[in-house]
């Protein structure tokens, strides 16, 4: 049936030449549509519905930035990309599409042509809370956690319900020892949107940093309700749950971010140590192998680690 539609609309393109207005609400139509089924999930609907717009209206600077966000949505990052090009080539004024493109460069690991397309996405549109949240994210991968921060509390202050923004400088804050401050902002952002599991999450990180293990294996409960499928949900508490001594429990916790994250060279030290403790030196050892092969560019101060607590929980004779 589509088949056909596309057939029947490609003759009467060819007998009935549109004019440029019946063209332009053409375009409107068929981008309206894609849009609908964009936001219900049907990306390869919405594609070839912008695909259609576009074929009314190849100027459409609008549908090719849609059809760049649906492409990048299904993993075609390059696509994405051209998508985006031809955006900004048409329109030089839509922040979005640069907002957007930075993102996609971003995801390719282009973290300072992503910075640069933020940038210039702020240029434009000086009060693009997004963009700022984007750039922060960028810098914070590139390791510049005090322009990230930064950003985020500039997110924040255009758009004070900005939650995703809040949970962020919060994990900075973490990171960079600001614990209550942390605390603060993952609180704010739980009070915004209670659904954000990443805030739940980071609010664990910083209150087992502050000593409060319940509470941070409160925390990290609600976070794996919501996000039932990130490694570092599990691994987190795992480590919590170590500290408080219930081994079996983190053993259960490392046990399950390895089988979300097989290559999680972390998990498998610290269910290593658990199964030290609890004298099972055999599986231990089976752990710490499979550490170091996965270990990458920590393989050194691994084996150190294993060493060092292999001599420590060593069997007593």
């Amino acid at each position: 049936m589509k088949k056909i539609l596309w057939v029947s609309l490609f003759l009467l393109s060819m007998a009935v030449p549109a004019s440029p207005a019946q063209t332009s609400e053409s375009a409107r139509l068929y981008f309206d549509r894609a849009s609908t089924r964009q936001s219900k999930g049907d990306l390869r609907g919405a594609i070839a519905d912008y695909d259609v717009a576009l074929t009314f209206d190849p100027r459409y600077a609008v549908a090719y930035l849609h059809r760049g966000n649906a492409r990048k949505l299904q993993g075609d990052i390059e696509g994405a990309m051209v998508d985006y090009d031809m955006a900004i080539g048409i329109d030089p004024k839509i922040a979005e599409a640069y907002s957007d493109r930075g993102l996609a460069r971003s995801e390719g690991g282009d973290h300072r042509g992503a910075i640069d397309d933020f940038n210039r996405a702020i240029e434009i549109k000086p009060r693009f809370a997004a963009a700022y949240y984007n750039r922060g994210n960028a810098n914070r991968d590139s390791g510049n956690l005090d322009a990230a921060i930064a950003d985020f509390s500039k997110a924040i202050e255009i758009d004070s319900r900005f939650a995703e923004a809040y949970s962020n400088r919060g994990a900075l804050r973490y990171a960079t020892g600001r614990i209550t401050a942390a605390i603060d902002d993952c609180t704010r952002a739980i009070g915004l949107n209670p659904k954000l599991g990443l805030a739940y999450h980071n609010r664990g990180l910083a209150r087992t940093a502050g000593g409060d293990i319940d509470g941070a294996i409160d925390d990290f409960d609600k976070a794996a309700i919501l996000e039932p499928v990130q490694p570092m949900v599990y691994y987190n508490r795992g480590v919590a749950r170590q500290i408080k001594q219930d081994f079996d429990g983190a053993a259960s916790d490392f046990s399950k971010a390895i089988e979300l994250k097989p290559d999680l060279a972390l998990a498998y030290i610290n269910r290593g140590i658990v199964r030290l403790i609890q004298g099972r030196h055999g599986d231990a050892d089976r752990d710490f192998e499979t550490a170091l092969k996965h270990g990458g560019d920590l393989k050194q101060p691994l084996e150190a680690r294993i060493k060092q607590l292999k001599r420590k929980y060593q069997p007593k004779h």
